[in-house]
C-alpha cells in the first residue's frame, strides 16, 4: 500500500546540513519577486512546445486551508526536530517561523503555471537522475539538456523554499504524451533526528515511503483541491505560504519584475504573463506592455528606454562562432544619463549590462538570438544568469571582449558628433565649486533621478548643479582657454550682484550706506541666473542644433543669457549669437524670442523640464552654460 509523504534520507556519514541553505546565497539581495519571476519564466521559455506560438505563464495568489497541505503532520514533525537540532545557529530563526506557520489556519499559496510547454520530461527514478523531472525536484549543481529545464545549475529549486514561509514547495506537471498529472514536493529544512534518534538529512522529498530503494511520485493526487487542476501540458510551481503575499497582495512586484526582465520576449509575442489575486488581475502582453512600462516610475526610468531601443532598426553582424548578433540603439535627450547596453540571448531575458564611456544619452540592447551563440553564452553565465563572465571559472574573455568591442564601435559611429563636441578634463573639479544644494530626487514628470552623483561614467555633460561634470569644448582650431560661468556664493572675498526677481527700473540715492532706493514694479522680464535653474546641454549626432534642458528650482519668469563653455580666445566665439530658438510644448515646438545670446520672455514652472533647441551663427556645436 502506498505511503506518500516527505522522506528525509538517513544521514549516515553525511555531514550536518544547517538551516542556512547555500543555494539561496545566489539570490541574496534580490527581491523574492525578482528571483521567482526570473527562475520560473526562463525555465518555461526553455520548455516551449515546438507547436506553440508562445508561452503563457500565470501567477496566482490563493488563500488555502493549511490542512490541505499534503503530509502536514510529517512536515511539522520534521520542522520541530530541525529546530531542536539547529539550536542557535544562523538561520534557525527561519525554521522556527516555518514551524509556527504550520499552526496557522490558512496559508497564502503562490502558483506559477505555464502553458504552451512540454512539462517535465523523464522519470523520478534513481536510475534517471538527470531527467528534467529529477533535476528540478531533487537536483543540485546540474542542468538538464532536455528542453533546457532545471536551470543551468539546478538552483531553480532553491527559489521556491526560499520564498516560502514553510520552506516547502510542490510541483505538478503534465507531459505532452502522458495524461497523468505528477505531483512532487520539496522541503528544505536542516539535519535532524527522527523518532528513532537517527540523523536525517535536511532535504525532504514527497514520495512513496513504502518503497525503500527508489523514488515514486504520486499520479493524479487529490492534493490542494482549492487550486485549479492541471488539465493541459505544462508545469505548476506551488509555493506554500508565499513570503511576499502581505507586501505584494496584487502581485505588482511580480508584474514589474517580469516586465523588467522579459520585456523583449513579451514585445516579440513570445511570452504572455498574467497575475490573479482574490481582488485583482493583470495581463502583460505585446498590447499592454508599453502602458505598464510608462505607468511605473521605476520601469519608466530603467526599462522603457531599452524597450524603445528595440523598436528601432538594429545594426546586424555575424560572427562565425556566435551566429547572428543584433544591436538596437535608442537616443533620447530627455534621459538623465546614458543607460548603457543590456544583453540577451535566445530566450530574450536580460542578462548582462555593458557600459562604455560614450558622452551621449542613450540606451542599447544587444541580442544573440541563434545557435551556437545562445549555448556558448549560457555556458559562461553564473547561476543567476545575470552576467557573461570574462574571467574566472566558466568564462570566455575573448568572446565577451568581442561583443563589447562590437557594441563600442557601433556606439562610437552613432555618436561621433557628440564625442567630438565635448570631453571631460580630469581633475577639473578641484578648481570648481563643490558646495550647494543637490538636485531633487524626483522629477516633475514622475521619473526618479539616478541615485548618487547625477553624473555617471557615461553621462552627457551636465552643468548648473553643484556636483556637476563640467564639459570643455574641443575645437578644430587648436587649444583654447577654459571659461566657466558659475553663480555667486556667500562668504567669498569679492562683491557679487544678484539679479532682480522681476524686471523694472530702479535708482539708488547714493553709492553707499544703508540708504533706501527708489523704483517701480517691473514687467516680469528680469534675468534668470544660473543659481535659479538646473540645466544640461548637448549636441545630438547628425543634428545642426544644440539642445538645452532647463529645470527651474522655483516658479520664475524672465530672460536667460547663455555662454559657451570653454569657448574663449576666439573672435568667432566672442561674436557667437543665436539665430533660431524654440521650446517643446507637449508634442509641438514653439518659437522663442532671442537677442544675441539671450533667450527672452521665458515662463518656467518649478521642477518641470523645459527642452530648448538652439541654432547659432556657426556650424559647430557648443556645450552651454547659463550666466
Amino acid at each position: 500500500m502506498s505511503d506518500f509523504g516527505f522522506h528525509f534520507e538517513l544521514a549516515g556519514r553525511a555531514g550536518y546540513q544547517g538551516p542556512h541553505n547555500a543555494s539561496e546565497e545566489f539570490f541574496t539581495g534580490r527581491d523574492y519577486s525578482d528571483a521567482v519571476a526570473r527562475e520560473c519564466i526562463q525555465n518555461s521559455l526553455d520548455a516551449k512546445h515546438r507547436d506553440a506560438d508562445s508561452v503563457h505563464v500565470t501567477f496566482q495568489l490563493t488563500h488555502v486551508e493549511t490542512k490541505e497541505i499534503p503530509d502536514l503532520e510529517g512536515l511539522r514533525s520534521s520542522l520541530k526536530a530541525s529546530v531542536e537540532a539547529a539550536g542557535d545557529l544562523q538561520g534557525s530563526s527561519r525554521l522556527k517561523e516555518s514551524l509556527e506557520a504550520t499552526h496557522e489556519p490558512r496559508q497564502w499559496v503562490l502558483s506559477i503555471s505555464d502553458f504552451g510547454t512540454v512539462g517535465l520530461g523523464g522519470t523520478e527514478k534513481i536510475e534517471d537522475q538527470q531527467s528534467p523531472l529529477s533535476i528540478l525536484t531533487r537536483g543540485s549543481g546540474a542542468s538538464s539538456s532536455e528542453s533546457g529545464r532545471g536551470g543551468s545549475f539546478g538552483i531553480g529549486s532553491a527559489v521556491g523554499p526560499m520564498a516560502s514561509n514553510l520552506s516547502t514547495v510542490f510541483y505538478r506537471t503534465r507531459r505532452v504524451d502522458d495524461p497523468d498529472v505528477i505531483l512532487a514536493g520539496l522541503a528544505r529544512l536542516a539535519s535532524h533526528k527522527d523518532g528513532d534518534d537517527k540523523w536525517r538529512v535536511g532535504s525532504g522529498y514527497f514520495t512513496d515511503r513504502s518503497i525503500a530503494d527508489d523514488f515514486s511520485y504520486p499520479r493524479n493526487h487529490p492534493a490542494l483541491p482549492s487550486l485549479p487542476a492541471r488539465t493541459e501540458p505544462g508545469t505548476d510551481v506551488l509555493i506554500m505560504g508565499y513570503s511576499d503575499a502581505t507586501n505584494d497582495p496584487m502581485l505588482n512586484r511580480i508584474k514589474e519584475a517580469v516586465a523588467a526582465n522579459f520585456f523583449a520576449a513579451i514585445a516579440a509575442g513570445r511570452l504572455t504573463v498574467s497575475g490573479e489575486t482574490p481582488t485583482s488581475s493583470w495581463t502583460l502582453n505585446a498590447e499592454t506592455l508599453r502602458d505598464v512600462l510608462v505607468s511605473s516610475p521605476e520601469l519608466r526610468d530603467k526599462t522603457l528606454p531599452f524597450f524603445r531601443a528595440m523598436e528601432s532598426e538594429p545594426v546586424e553582424t555575424t560572427f562565425p562562432d556566435l551566429g547572428l548578433v543584433r544591436l538596437y540603439i535608442y537616443e533620447d535627450d530627455t534621459l538623465d544619463h546614458a543607460l548603457g547596453t543590456v544583453t540577451m540571448r535566445k530566450p530574450l531575458m536580460t542578462i548582462d549590462h555593458f557600459r562604455h564611456q560614450i558622452p551621449a544619452p542613450y540606451a542599447a540592447v544587444l541580442v544573440v538570438p541563434d545557435e551556437p551563440g545562445n549555448s556558448r553564452l549560457r555556458d559562461i553565465e553564473p547561476p543567476e544568469h545575470n552576467k557573461w563572465n570574462s574571467h574566472g571559472r566558466r568564462s570566455d574573455a575573448g568572446l565577451v571582449n568581442k561583443l563589447k568591442g562590437f557594441v563600442r564601435d557601433e556606439l562610437r559611429k552613432r555618436f561621433a558628433n557628440d564625442m567630438a563636441s565635448a570631453t571631460k578634463v580630469k581633475g577639473l573639479e578641484r578648481f570648481l565649486p563643490a558646495n550647494g544644494a543637490p538636485m531633487s530626487d524626483v522629477r516633475a514628470d514622475g521619473r526618479s533621478r539616478p541615485s548618487g552623483d547625477p553624473t555617471e561614467v557615461e553621462s552627457a555633460s551636465r552643468v548648473g548643479s553643484p556636483s556637476a561634470e563640467y564639459g570643455v569644448q574641443v575645437s578644430d582650431q587648436g587649444p583654447r582657454r577654459l571659461t566657466v560661468s558659475r553663480p555667486a556664493v556667500s562668504g567669498g572675498p569679492d562683491d557679487a550682484t544678484k539679479g532682480r526677481d522681476s524686471g523694472g527700473d530702479a535708482e539708488r540715492k547714493s553709492a553707499g550706506g544703508d540708504l533706501e532706493g527708489q523704483g517701480k514694479p517691473g514687467d516680469g522680464t528680469g534675468k534668470i541666473r544660473a543659481g535659479d535653474v538646473e540645466f544640461r546641454s548637448f549636441a545630438p549626432a547628425g543634428s545642426k542644433v544644440s539642445k538645452l534642458i532647463l529645470v527651474p528650482k522655483e516658479n520664475t519668469a524672465g530672460s536667460v543669457t547663455l555662454a559657451p563653455l570653454g569657448a574663449g580666445g576666439s573672435p568667432e566665439t566672442h561674436d557667437l549669437t543665436i539665430v533660431a530658438a524654440r521650446i517643446r510644448d507637449g508634442e509641438q515646438w514653439q518659437d522663442l524670442k532671442f537677442s544675441g545670446m539671450t533667450i527672452k520672455d521665458l515662463t518656467l514652472i518649478a521642477g518641470v523640464p523645459n527642452h530648448i533647441e538652439l541654432e547659432f551663427n556657426t556650424g559647430r556645436h557648443y556645450r552651454l552654460g547659463v550666466k
